[in-house]
């Protein structure tokens, strides 16, 4: 399974003869984490909390954000960002995570498929990303170990408070 922590997986290799476990170093750990994917559309993609994929609209009010896809036991970075109709252009929230153990107001689930981050976890770290004033321009970005990232640029959202 991908892993954020630095060095946190290790070989352990078995013969008749014994066994033999690689260094808990920089010589014998290694991070694994694979690039982070979302689903194929932005309804699914954010499907459930505070999310209506009619609209693909995040109301902050109605409750969490939900985020669904794959390879997010890797995630290091979520970034909340807008785009300008070309590229992503601000970063209103960067948060450091550890999966194992996030930050108060982000859970990830066990299979590395989902990740929920509450609106109060939003509004705490900067509420105008919840404010898109209805312009479809809101993306989220997750960086993995490897500084792979994942990001919804192609399925953007509108968010309201």
């Amino acid at each position: 399974l991908d892993g954020s922590a630095t060095g946190s997986r290790r070989v352990k290799i078995t013969t008749p003869f014994g066994s033999v476990v690689s260094d808990n170093n920089a010589s014998g750990a290694f991070t694994v984490s694979a690039t982070p994917a979302f689903l194929g559309n932005t309804a699914a993609t954010f499907a459930d909390g505070g999310f209506d994929g009619s609209t693909s609209t995040y109301d902050l009010s109605n409750g969490s954000l939900v985020i669904n896809g794959s390879n997010f036991l890797g995630v290091k970075t979520i970034s909340f960002m807008d785009h300008n109709g070309t590229n992503l252009n601000s970063t209103y929230i960067s948060a450091a995570v550890n999966p194992i153990a996030p930050p108060a107001g982000i859970t990830f689930n066990v299979a590395g498929t989902q990740i929920i981050i509450t609106s109060t976890y939003i509004t705490d770290n900067n509420a105008s990303w919840a404010n898109s004033a209805t312009s479809q321009n809101r993306a989220i970005v997750l960086t993995s170990a490897a500084d792979q990232n994942g990001t919804t640029a192609a399925q953007l959202i509108i968010t309201q408070p």
